[in-house]
């Protein structure tokens, strides 16, 4: 149904301007502004989607990378290895039509999931912002769940986040 590749700034720095997945949406800025330095810098993957190879347009994109949470077990803290959904979005005509999820099964997880049998990773996490319905709506229909107050004031400690810690947990990590 759509075509996955890595970002590259010979093929894909003209078209990453034109995607559009809402109104002012600091998605699209990051695309735009963010994404190419992001990937030099080996702070995340970005994967574009288009309808085929031979496209030009981006219909979507998402952004992978490795982190930590660091939660106290037992009376001392652990860091907790999980991947991070850095961004998702789908261009704004595209939305509501449940493409997200098919991309996030299709695309997202099995790579998730590869890594995850190589090196040690406990879940997914997503950061989302608690007025942001449509997000929340999304994580929450492909099976994340908002943290524990707990774990959600450790991590505003140690991120200095504004928004929800979402999680999918591979071995039923207390969230």
């Amino acid at each position: 149904m759509l075509h996955e590749e890595k970002l590259s700034s010979e093929k894909h720095f003209q078209s990453v301007g034109d995607f559009c997945c809402g109104a002012d949406s600091p998605l699209d800025t990051f695309l735009s502004c963010q994404a190419f330095k992001y990937d030099e810098q080996r702070y995340g993957i970005t994967y574009i989607l288009t309808a085929s190879e031979e496209e030009d347009e981006i219909l979507g994109f998402y952004t992978l990378k490795t982190s930590g949470i660091q939660v106290e077990e037992d009376g001392e803290y652990n860091s907790i290895p999980v991947i991070e959904i850095a961004r998702i979005a789908m261009n704004h005509s595209m939305q509501g039509q449940g493409i997200g999820k098919y991309v996030f099964y299709t695309y997202i997880l099995p790579k998730i999931e590869k890594v995850a049998d190589i090196v040690a990773v406990k879940g997914i996490i997503a950061f989302v912002e608690p007025d942001d319905e449509q997000a929340i709506g999304f994580y929450t229909s492909v099976g994340f769940q908002k943290a524990t107050e707990d774990v959600q004031k450790e991590i505003e400690d140690s991120f200095n986040e504004k928004c929800d810690l979402y999680m999918v947990s591979f071995d039923n990590v207390e969230v």
